[in-house]
Protein backbone atom coordinates (compact mmCIF):
# COMPACT_ATOMS: atom_id res chain seq x y z
CA UNK A 1 0.00 0.00 0.00
CA UNK A 2 1.05 3.43 -0.85
CA UNK A 3 2.32 6.34 2.37
CA UNK A 4 0.54 8.15 1.42
CA UNK A 5 -2.73 9.52 -0.91
CA UNK A 6 -3.55 12.75 -2.65
CA UNK A 7 -7.60 13.34 -1.14
CA UNK A 8 -8.18 17.21 -2.54
CA UNK A 9 -6.30 19.96 -4.03
CA UNK A 10 -7.71 23.64 -2.91
CA UNK A 11 -9.22 25.44 -5.89
CA UNK A 12 -7.14 27.82 -5.26
CA UNK A 13 -4.24 25.21 -5.87
CA UNK A 14 -2.21 26.29 -2.52
CA UNK A 15 -2.93 23.34 0.20
CA UNK A 16 -3.41 19.50 -0.65
CA UNK A 17 -5.28 17.40 1.60
CA UNK A 18 -3.43 13.95 2.03
CA UNK A 19 -3.95 10.38 3.66
CA UNK A 20 -0.97 9.43 5.29
CA UNK A 21 -0.65 5.73 6.02
CA UNK A 22 2.24 4.66 8.84
CA UNK A 23 3.75 1.87 10.02
CA UNK A 24 2.94 0.66 13.49
CA UNK A 25 5.95 -1.06 15.12
CA UNK A 26 6.25 -4.53 16.08
CA UNK A 27 7.28 -5.47 19.74
CA UNK A 28 5.38 -4.87 23.39
CA UNK A 29 4.47 -1.92 25.26
CA UNK A 30 5.44 -1.18 28.94
CA UNK A 31 1.91 -2.69 30.47
CA UNK A 32 2.35 -4.95 32.94
CA UNK A 33 2.34 -8.11 33.54
CA UNK A 34 3.51 -8.90 30.28
CA UNK A 35 3.20 -5.86 27.69
CA UNK A 36 0.59 -5.80 24.91
CA UNK A 37 1.86 -5.77 21.15
CA UNK A 38 1.80 -1.94 19.90
CA UNK A 39 -0.40 -3.21 17.01
CA UNK A 40 -3.37 -5.18 19.56
CA UNK A 41 -3.04 -1.92 21.50
CA UNK A 42 -3.70 0.67 18.56
CA UNK A 43 -6.36 -1.83 16.72
CA UNK A 44 -8.20 -2.43 19.58
CA UNK A 45 -7.95 1.35 20.90
CA UNK A 46 -9.01 2.88 17.45
CA UNK A 47 -12.08 0.02 16.50
CA UNK A 48 -12.82 -0.97 13.71
CA UNK A 49 -11.99 2.18 11.46
CA UNK A 50 -12.21 2.51 7.72
CA UNK A 51 -10.09 4.60 5.54
CA UNK A 52 -10.93 7.60 3.96
CA UNK A 53 -9.42 6.18 0.88
CA UNK A 54 -11.96 5.74 -1.35
CA UNK A 55 -11.56 1.79 -2.79
CA UNK A 56 -9.25 1.01 -0.33
CA UNK A 57 -9.91 -2.08 2.05
CA UNK A 58 -9.00 -1.08 5.30
CA UNK A 59 -9.14 -4.94 6.55
CA UNK A 60 -6.57 -5.86 3.79
CA UNK A 61 -3.84 -2.99 3.95
CA UNK A 62 -3.92 -3.52 8.00
CA UNK A 63 -5.82 -0.53 9.00
CA UNK A 64 -8.04 -3.01 11.74
CA UNK A 65 -5.38 -5.03 12.69
CA UNK A 66 -3.46 -2.41 13.83
CA UNK A 67 -0.11 -2.55 11.36
CA UNK A 68 -1.11 0.33 10.26
CA UNK A 69 -2.96 3.86 11.00
CA UNK A 70 -4.39 6.47 8.86
CA UNK A 71 -3.96 10.39 9.00
CA UNK A 72 -5.40 13.47 7.90
CA UNK A 73 -2.80 16.57 6.86
CA UNK A 74 -3.58 19.78 5.03
CA UNK A 75 0.25 21.19 3.32
CA UNK A 76 0.63 24.05 1.43
CA UNK A 77 1.29 23.40 -2.12
CA UNK A 78 2.74 25.83 -4.97
CA UNK A 79 1.99 24.05 -8.40
CA UNK A 80 4.91 26.02 -10.06
CA UNK A 81 7.58 24.39 -7.75
CA UNK A 82 10.10 22.56 -9.63
CA UNK A 83 10.55 20.41 -6.06
CA UNK A 84 6.74 19.90 -5.50
CA UNK A 85 6.77 16.43 -4.99
CA UNK A 86 9.80 16.24 -2.81
CA UNK A 87 8.21 18.74 -0.48
CA UNK A 88 5.48 16.49 -0.51
CA UNK A 89 7.50 13.87 0.68
CA UNK A 90 8.79 15.81 3.23
CA UNK A 91 5.84 16.77 4.89
CA UNK A 92 4.61 13.29 4.57
CA UNK A 93 7.77 11.81 5.99
CA UNK A 94 7.30 14.42 9.01
CA UNK A 95 3.90 13.18 9.95
CA UNK A 96 5.29 9.96 9.87
CA UNK A 97 7.45 10.41 12.36
CA UNK A 98 5.09 12.64 14.55
CA UNK A 99 2.64 9.73 14.43
CA UNK A 100 5.24 6.84 15.23
CA UNK A 101 6.18 9.33 18.34
CA UNK A 102 3.15 9.75 19.54
CA UNK A 103 1.88 6.12 19.23
CA UNK A 104 5.07 5.07 21.27
CA UNK A 105 3.45 7.88 24.14
CA UNK A 106 0.05 7.11 23.75
CA UNK A 107 0.11 3.26 24.14
CA UNK A 108 3.39 3.17 26.34
CA UNK A 109 1.45 1.26 28.95
CA UNK A 110 -2.18 0.80 27.13
CA UNK A 111 -3.62 -2.47 28.50
CA UNK A 112 -1.83 -2.29 32.12
CA UNK A 113 -3.63 -4.35 34.70
CA UNK A 114 -3.01 -5.09 38.19
CA UNK A 115 -4.90 -5.62 41.51
CA UNK A 116 -4.48 -3.27 44.44
CA UNK A 117 -2.98 -4.11 47.66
Amino acid sequence: MSEYHVLADTPEGNNLRVAVHTDVPTGTNSAQPTGVSWQTAVALSRGNKGSVVPLLDPKAHGLTSGQIVETIITVPDDRNASNRLTQLEADVATEQAKVGTELATRYKYWGAEGDVA
